[in-house]
């Protein structure tokens, strides 16, 4: 069972790296000036809170705010090396991971995450792999408790962005 998460969370992870990478590697605008592309780059840090442990995901609980990846972080992190996950991203993975996990222990847990999902993630001006990572979550919670979070499940999915569906996709592929 623990090889299977990880192997699902590799493949996760290998796919939101593919993503990255042809989101970084969109057309972009050339700059008639030279000197304005040798212009020092302006970086937002994020604070992410990283999440290792179960017991430290459950004391967060669902009243913590998920703390998502800033778009413009992961694009700077994504141009260093286009073959590595952005570490701001694998930190938000781990957080999903263990929100999930402790998510899973109760159908309540479940839903409280899952409206998480519905109203901070999906379709929110949150980075493209962040909210494919919050839609696996929620399919994920939705097969756990069918009964009550497959119907939301469906709506959210098919209110997601156009890009998300297609990460989504290229997910299942794999």
């Amino acid at each position: 069972m623990a090889i299977k998460k990880l192997l699902t969370f590799a493949s996760v992870i290998s796919a939101v790296v593919l993503a990255i990478y042809f989101w970084h590697a969109e057309p972009r605008r050339l700059s008639p000036n030279p000197l304005e592309s040798a212009a020092p780059q302006k970086m937002q840090v994020v604070s992410v809170v990283p999440v290792t442990a179960p017991s430290q995901a459950a004391t967060l609980g669902d009243s913590a705010r998920l703390q998502f990846p800033d778009p413009e972080t992961l694009k700077h992190e994504a141009g260093d090396d286009l073959h590595a996950t952005p570490p701001s991203l694998i930190r938000f993975a781990q957080e999903i991971s263990s929100r999930i996990e402790s998510a899973k222990q109760s159908p309540d847990a479940a839903k409280a995450l899952f409206d998480r999902f519905e109203n901070e993630c999906v379709g929110a001006q949150v980075a493209i792999p962040a909210q494919t990572l919050c839609l696996n979550g929620a399919e994920e919670l939705a097969q756990k408790y069918p009964e009550e979070l497959k119907d939301r499940y469906e709506r959210l999915q098919a209110s997601a962005p156009e890009r998300v569906k297609q990460l989504q996709g290229a997910l299942e592929k794999l």
